[in-house]
Parts: structure tokens; sequence; C-alpha cells
């Protein structure tokens, strides 16, 4: 009888071993595809009033186990497009001005889409004191940004802009400005939003000049 059961014992844990060995078996191959599929990425469409036409990224690594961190700048294609939407969307809402106060202290101010894409220094300059009273002092002024040109390759840590501005005033008058514009750009986990605007990279912008031409 003992060695009946013990023989017993002995089929149930063999079995039991072979049922782990296969769980860690297909537990591995998940692992391993998870991290080929984040590796290789099922691709990323992107379509953005921003952008002239839809784009597709082949790449997709966002904030998962497998990030690629910093090798990303080899051929992480839908970190490079990412980071021209979220630039395109900063110089968007940072130069667009509609006479709404609610919406322009929801643009500009604190914790608001412009705020979330930069440091506090940057933005402070957006605000410029009183936000409320900026604002109100515009009274009917209309501004509209077109960016001319955008370049984020030729430096990963930069991007050049040349930006049109239209300012349309209460009376009717129209007066435009050209300007070169240099964001410096950094990457931070504390950053990394998936809410509006979506910035899975933690992209955030930490300096900013802005150089009016003088001849348009």
């Amino acid at each position: 009888m003992d060695i009946k059961r013990a023989r017993q014992y002995a089929i149930l844990s063999f079995v039991a071993a072979l049922f782990m060995l296969l769980v860690s078996f297909l537990f591995s191959i998940t692992l391993s595809y998870q991290s080929h599929r984040d590796g290789n990425g099922r691709g990323l469409n992107i379509l953005s009033q921003f952008m002239s036409s839809p784009m597709k990224g082949v790449n997709l690594s966002i904030a998962t186990p497998f990030d690629k961190g910093d090798n990303y700048y080899d051929n992480d294609l839908d970190r490079a497009l990412i980071k021209e939407v979220l630039v395109r969307y900063y110089l968007e809402m940072r130069f667009t001005f509609i006479p709404d106060m609610p919406e322009m202290l929801r643009r500009w101010g604190w914790g608001g889409p412009v705020s979330r894409l930069s440091t506090s220094a940057v933005h402070a300059k957006v605000v410029g004191g009183d936000l409320e009273d900026k604002i109100r002092k515009r009274k009917g002024e209309v501004q509209t940004v077109e960016i001319m040109s955008l370049d984020c390759k030729t430096d990963r840590s930069q991007c050049s802009a040349v930006v049109r501005v239209d300012i349309l005033s209460e009376d009717g008058s129209l007066r435009s400005s050209m300007s070169d514009v240099i964001l410096t750009l950094r990457y931070a986990n504390r950053y990394k939003s998936f809410r509006k605007p979506i910035n899975p990279y933690g992209l955030y912008i930490n300096g900013v000049s802005i150089a009016e031409r003088k001849n348009n």
C-alpha cells in the first residue's frame, strides 16, 4: 500500500513538474513575442490637424518594459514623428490666440497643454505675469500661426522652425511677422502622458529662442 501511494505521489509530482515546465515555456514564448513586437512595432498611424498628410510609423516603442531607451535614435521612426507632432502642437498652441478668456486660460494657463510640454521657466515667459490681464488687453485680436518650415533632424536635441504670425485687430487691420524659433528638447519620465496631449516618450521643451526677422 505504501509503495502504491508512493508511486501515485511520484506520478503526481512528475505531472505537476511537467505542467509547471509547460507554463514556463509558454510564458517565455509570450515574453519573447512581446519583446519582438515592441522592438519591431505593429506600426503607428498618426493623423493630426497639424500635419499635411497622414504618417505611418513602423517602430512603435512606448513606455513598456522593452523601451529602447536612447537606441531609438538609430531606427525608431515613430519617436521622430511623435516629436515633430508635439513640436508642431506646441508652436500652434503657443502662438495662436483667440479672444476667448476661458479658452486662452486653459491653453496658456498653468496645467494647460502649453505648460505640460515645457519647463516652468519656459512657460513663465508665455504667461508673462498676470495672464488674465494679458488676454484682456488683446481684446478682439485674433492671431494665427503658419509653420513655414520645421527641422528636427539636424540635431536630435533641437528643432528649428520658421513661423509666420498674422494678427488681425478689432479694427480690421492686419499685421504679419516672420520669426526663427529654436527649441531645445529633452526627455524625462515625469513628462510622459497618455492623456491629451499624448506624450508617450516624455518629451519636453527646456529652451525657446524666438528671433523676429526684420525684413519679411
